[in-house]
C-alpha cells in the first residue's frame, strides 16, 4: 500500500504540464482516502496499539509527498517524458496487481453464492470500462 502511494506521488511529481497534474491529482487523493480508510480499518480490526495505529497512519500520509518531492527532483534533472509514462506505468501496474491478485480473487468465489458471484463480476466490469471510458475522455 505505501510502495502504491508512493508510485502514485512519484507519477505525480514527474509531470511538466500543470493540465496533467490536476488530471492526476484527484484521482490519486480520492484513491488515497479510501486507502487510509481502508489501512485504518485493518490496523483497527487487528486491535493495535494506538502508538503502533498514529505511527503506521503517519508513515502512510507522507507516502506519496515524498514520492512527489522524488518525482520533482528527478524531472528536473531529466527532461525526457519518457520518464513520466514510466511513473504513470508503475504507478498503474501497482494498481492492477493489487485488483487482481489480492481483491479480486478474494470476492470472486463460489462460495459466497452464484448470484453474489454474478453480481460482483458484472460491477467488475462495468468498474473496468468506465475507468476505460474515463482514461479516453480526459
Amino acid at each position: 500500500l505505501g510502495f502504491h502511494a508512493f508510485l502514485a506521488g512519484l507519477s505525480l511529481g514527474a509531470q511538466k504540464d500543470v493540465k496533467d497534474i490536476v488530471r492526476i491529482l484527484g484521482p490519486i487523493l480520492a484513491h488515497k482516502c479510501l486507502a487510509a480508510l481502508a489501512l485504518g480499518s485493518s490496523i483497527v480490526k487487528a486491535n493495535a496499539p494506538n502508538h503502533v495505529f498514529y505511527t503506521l497512519i503517519t508513515l502512510f500520509s507522507l507516502t506519496t509527498p515524498i514520492g512527489v518531492v522524488v518525482g520533482l527532483g528527478i524531472a528536473r534533472v531529466s527532461d525526457n517524458l519518457l520518464w513520466a509514462a514510466a511513473c504513470q506505468s508503475l504507478a498503474a501496474g501497482t494498481f492492477i496487481y493489487v485488483a487482481v491478485y489480492e481483491l479480486v480473487p478474494g470476492s470472486l468465489t463460489i462460495r459466497n453464492g452464484l448470484v453474489r458471484l454474478i453480481v460482483l463480476f458484472v460491477c467488475l466490469a462495468l468498474g473496468f470500462g468506465l475507468m476505460a471510458m474515463l482514461a479516453i475522455w480526459l
